[in-house]
């Protein structure tokens, strides 16, 4: 599953891990609000505070129309994570999609939510 995304003013693109220049960036919603803006949209250079102060709400409230409260497990793509496969969104979420890993998640019948030391990756 892709998450929602959020369309990013001309100044603020970038140049994603295939050389596309990209003008929207896809929403972290598992991350909290306490972690700021760039944690939502993951876009380290956005530092700007009138682009956080024009932009913040609509980012808020996409992050909470898309949060994720179900009870069944979730397994979403399209993230393109850094760092080390770790799981995302408390118990009921996982991201897949990891750069420089190949990531996979060892289900058990009866498993009610996730477990990091399930998750595998090479």
């Amino acid at each position: 599953m892709k998450g929602p995304e959020y369309s990013l003013p001309p100044s603020l693109t970038y140049v994603d891990a295939h050389g596309v220049e990209r003008d929207h960036s896809r929403i972290r919603w598992w991350a909290e609000r306490e972690d700021g803006l760039g944690a939502l949209i993951d876009r380290p250079e956005i530092s700007d505070d009138r682009f956080k102060k024009k932009h913040e709400n609509g980012i808020m409230r996409l992050r909470e129309r898309f949060a994720y409260a179900s009870e069944k497990p979730l397994f979403v793509g399209h993230y393109y994570m850094s760092g080390p496969p770790r799981l995302i969104g408390g118990a009921n979420a996982a991201c897949l999609d990891f750069k420089n890993h190949v990531v996979a998640y060892r289900w058990n019948e009866g498993d009610k939510g996730f477990s990091s030391d399930r998750l595998v990756y090479v």
